[in-house]
C-alpha cells in the first residue's frame, strides 16, 4: 500500500510541510502496484489505474439487455463488385485474376448464410425502390425491420424477394399513412397485384403483431387530398 510520506505525483512532503518538486527519473520503468501506475526505479506515482472492464451480467434480464445488437450488413459484397469477366471499376480481369476471384467467391459463398446472402440482394433493391417512391428514410428502415423478420422467420421458403420486399415497403407506407398506392409500388418493383396482396397479407398476420410500435392504419380519402393537390397544380383554397 502506498504510504503518505512517499512521493505522489512527483511532490514529496517532509514532515516540516515544505515541498520539494521532483519528476520521474530519466529511465522510468513503470509498473501496476495498489491501483497505481507507479516508477519502480524512483518511486514516482503518475497515475491511478481505474477499472474500465464492464460489468459481468448475471440475471437473465442483464444478460438481454446486454446482448449486441444484429449485424450491419454492407449493401456491397464480393459478387456486387467483381461481376463476370469485369472488376468494380470495368477493367477487364486476366486469366489469372478470374480464377483468383472466382475461388475468392466461393470461399465467401460458404462462409455466410442464407440470411447475409439475402439481405445482400434486398438491400440494393430497397434503396432502388426508395428512391423510384421517393419515401423517406423512416419508412424504408421500417420497410428493412418488416423484410428482416420474415427471413428470420423463414416466410421467404418458396417466395420471391422481390415480392416480400415491395409487399414490406408497401406495409411500411400504410403504417406511416403515406399517400402511395398500391398501383404505384406494383409500377416500381415490377411486381403483380396479386402477389403483392398475397405477401402483404401474409405479412400482416404473421409479422406485424409482433413487432411493437408498428400499426397498419387505413386508408382514407384525406391522405390523397395533399397529393392530388400538388399534381393538379391547386393552391390551398
Amino acid at each position: 500500500m502506498v504510504q503518505n510520506d512517499m512521493k505522489f505525483n512527483g511532490k514529496k512532503k517532509p514532515k516540516n510541510g515544505s515541498e520539494i518538486e521532483t519528476e520521474c527519473c530519466d529511465s522510468p520503468k513503470i509498473s501496476q502496484e495498489d491501483g497505481f501506475n507507479v516508477c519502480l526505479n524512483c518511486g514516482f506515482i503518475h497515475s491511478r489505474i481505474f477499472d474500465s472492464s464492464p460489468r459481468r451480467a448475471f440475471t437473465q434480464e442483464e444478460i438481454n439487455k446486454r446482448k449486441m445488437n444484429e449485424k450491419v450488413y454492407s449493401p456491397i459484397g464480393p459478387r456486387t463488385v467483381i461481376q463476370g469477366k469485369r472488376d468494380g471499376r470495368g477493367t477487364l480481369l486476366n486469366a489469372k485474376f478470374q480464377s483468383k476471384f472466382n475461388r475468392l467467391s466461393k470461399i465467401h459463398r460458404s462462409l455466410t448464410t442464407s440470411y447475409e446472402r439475402n439481405l445482400w440482394i434486398a438491400l440494393p433493391n430497397l434503396h432502388r425502390l426508395q428512391k423510384r417512391l421517393g419515401i423517406s428514410d423512416t419508412i424504408a428502415e421500417d420497410a428493412l425491420r418488416i423484410y428482416t423478420q420474415t427471413v428470420k422467420k423463414k416466410l421467404t421458403m418458396g417466395r420471391s424477394i422481390d415480392g416480400l420486399l415491395s409487399a414490406s415497403i408497401y406495409c411500411a407506407i400504410r403504417i406511416h399513412a403515406l399517400p402511395r398506392t398500391i398501383e404505384e409500388v406494383e409500377e416500381a418493383s415490377q411486381v403483380t397485384r396479386k402477389k403483392m396482396l398475397k405477401n402483404y397479407r401474409l405479412i400482416c398476420t404473421k409479422i406485424i403483431p409482433n413487432m411493437q410500435g408498428l400499426k397498419v392504419k387505413r386508408v382514407t380519402p384525406e391522405i390523397y387530398i395533399d397529393k392530388f393537390r400538388n399534381e393538379l397544380h391547386l393552391s390551398m383554397k
